[in-house]
């Protein structure tokens, strides 16, 4: 967890110090401020995940696109009673109430919404708006008491940073990636020139509309192949109906877009 330091304490012991001692303390502090991601920084970046400090409430499309889609996401409760514990390393085959946590996730009731309270310095969530209550972490293992998910995905991340920790899987939501899909608002293929609108779940099936600049909606999910349907606006004119690939292997090939 973040602590803050005692002002008089610092200042005390900095008195003590010989002048290169005291220019290595400041050489120290400057690399660790640079190399600490926030807990608000998303795994990929901040504006496609939404952010709890937005101006205007937008969250854009999430990519995840050359990474690994995992499992499902992870929907913990949003509620100041309820800690979220992260394990590192835990041993999978004991419950988690038998564990001591590496560390926690705890929330506070802010003016308006329920903010964070305290957070792993590590922690970066794949979508986090809590003022529309939205808190996700991508799962990538699944077991029967526990989740593995992902805490932070930054390529410069520290190397002490973890990418990914466990968490207890009664203590959260789990949704599979269809599941997911079928609840978002929205979704666009990441490369609409190799991923159009077909007219069947397969690279078989004939080509009915081109996916560029569409928006769509998830209607039914068949394995690898999603069926849509556009999200209509005053702009629209057509309908337009069919199958688009949302994953190939252990990628996804959507964006994904919680809110309108």
């Amino acid at each position: 967890m973040r602590t803050i330091r005692n002002a008089a304490s610092v200042q005390s012991r900095h008195t003590t110090q010989t002048r290169p001692q005291r220019l290595a303390w400041v050489m120290l502090c400057l690399v660790a401020v640079v190399a600490l991601p926030c807990w608000t920084t998303t795994a990929h970046s901040t504006e496609p995940h939404g952010s709890r400090s937005g101006g205007d409430g937008a969250a854009v499309a999430a990519s995840l696109l050359g990474t690994e889609a995992g499992v499902g996401m992870v929907r913990p409760p949003i509620d100041a009673s309820r800690p979220l514990y992260f394990f590192l390393s835990p041993d999978l085959d004991l419950d988690p109430s038998q564990l001591t946590p590496s560390d926690s996730l705890t929330f506070r009731q802010g003016e308006h919404y329920i903010d964070i309270g305290t957070a792993p310095p590590w922690l970066a969530p794949e979508w986090s708006k809590l003022d529309y209550d939205i808190l996700l972490l991508r799962a990538v293992s699944l077991s029967r008491s526990w989740i593995e998910v992902v805490v932070n995905d930054h390529p410069q991340r520290p190397r002490t940073f973890p990418r990914t920790a466990w968490i207890p899987r009664e203590s959260v939501q789990f949704d599979t990636w269809p599941e997911f899909l079928l609840e978002v608002f929205s979704v666009e293929p990441l490369d609409p020139a190799t991923n159009p609108v077909r007219s069947g779940p397969g690279e078989a099936f004939p080509e009915v509309a081109s996916s560029a600049d569409l928006t769509l909606r998830v209607l039914a999910v068949s394995g690898s192949w999603a069926r849509v349907t556009v999200v209509f606006d005053y702009e629209a004119s057509d309908a337009v109906t069919g199958w688009i690939r949302w994953r190939d292997g252990d990628r996804l090939v959507v964006d994904y877009s919680l809110l309108s």
